[in-house]
C-alpha cells in the first residue's frame, strides 16, 4: 500500500491490543504518517508504542502534507474530519468510501496525548454540550460533504452521532 502523502510503499506494523489479539496498520516510514482501515483505531486505549517508535523519529522532520490526499485502498479523496470531542488538537483526513482513516505523525501523538489524558465522563458531558447546541446540527447540515443532510431530522442526525460516539468507545 503506498503512503497518501509521500507515494512510498508503507511497512506494516503488526499492533497488539490485548494479551490475544493484534491488528495489523500500515505507516509510512518517510513521513510517520499511519493508515488505519475502517473501525482500526478505536481498538486501542492509547496508542502503542510500535506505532510512535517511527513517529518519534520522524518528529524532528516538519510534517509536510500535500494539499489533496487520495485514499491508499480505493484511491477516493480523503477528507478532512475534525471530530468536536478532540476541538481542533485532532484532524482525521477520512475515506468516505471504506472508511479507513489517516494520521499524519503529528496527529498521531496528539491523539495519543488526548488518550492519556482521556476522562469518559468529561467528555460525555462534552458531546452532550455540542449535540444539544441548536447551531451544531445547522452546521453539520451546511458542511460540505458527499450527502445531503437537509431534509433529515435533526433528532435521526443526533442520535446517529451519539451511536457513532458509543461505538468509537468514546462514551
Amino acid at each position: 500500500m503506498k503512503c497518501p502523502n509521500c507515494s512510498i510503499d508503507m511497512k506494516q506494523c503488526s499492533v497488539k491490543i490485548t494479551e490475544c489479539s493484534s491488528v495489523i496498520v500500515d505507516q509510512c516510514s518517510l513521513c510517520g504518517g499511519v493508515w488505519f482501515d475502517k473501525n482500526e483505531l478505536y481498538q486501542f486505549s492509547e496508542i502503542p508504542d510500535s506505532i510512535l517508535a517511527i513517529d518519534k523519529q520522524v518528529l524532528a522532520k516538519p510534517v509536510i502534507t500535500k494539499a489533496s490526499l487520495n485514499c491508499p485502498v480505493c484511491g477516493k479523496p480523503l477528507t478532512r474530519y475534525n471530530d468536536p470531542v478532540f476541538k481542533n488538537m485532532v484532524v482525521f483526513m477520512i475515506c468516505r468510501n471504506c472508511e479507513g482513516i489517516w494520521m499524519n505523525s503529528k496527529e498521531i501523538m496528539n491523539y495519543a496525548e488526548f488518550r492519556k489524558h482521556f476522562n469518559k465522563d468529561q467528555t460525555l458531558q462534552k458531546i452532550v454540550q455540542i449535540y444539544n447546541d441548536p447551531e451544531f446540527v445547522n452546521n453539520l447540515k451546511q458542511s460540505p460533504s458527499h450527502s445531503d443532510l437537509t431534509s433529515i431530522p435533526d433528532v435521526i442526525i443526533k442520535t446517529a452521532l451519539t451511536i457513532i460516539q458509543l461505538m468509537f468507545g468514546i462514551i
